[in-house]
């Protein structure tokens, strides 16, 4: 599960039992940050989490290895809206700080 280029980033791997070849990324290469897999006992499904530290975590229902999406189980919209406001009132405070030292 862990990334071979990040100790802060997980991601989901498959090789071969017999050592031969290279390890190869299911996580699809978009995804970012730690990434969790519970798999069902016969393969064909895993719940995958998704969390980064800035963003709060998104669940669903994939088909591996593919990682096709079954079902989105929590995008965490709303969440996402939250903290996209707090970002900006954050970044609207820093540049207000900012400007009154620059001025000073």
């Amino acid at each position: 599960m862990a990334s071979p280029e990040s100790p802060t980033v997980r991601f989901l791997w498959r090789s071969k039992l017999d050592g031969s070849g290279k390890p190869e990324r299911v996580t699809p290469a978009g995804v970012r940050g730690s990434n969790t897999y519970n798999i069902s006992p016969d393969g064909q499904y895993a719940f995958h989490t998704q969390a980064r530290f800035d963003e709060p975590p998104m669940q669903e229902l994939v088909k591996p290895p593919a990682h096709a999406t079954v079902r989105v189980i929590d995008d965490a919209a709303e969440a996402r809206k939250r903290g996209s406001a707090r970002r900006r009132r954050w970044a609207d405070a820093r540049s207000l700080c900012h400007s009154i030292s620059a001025a000073e």
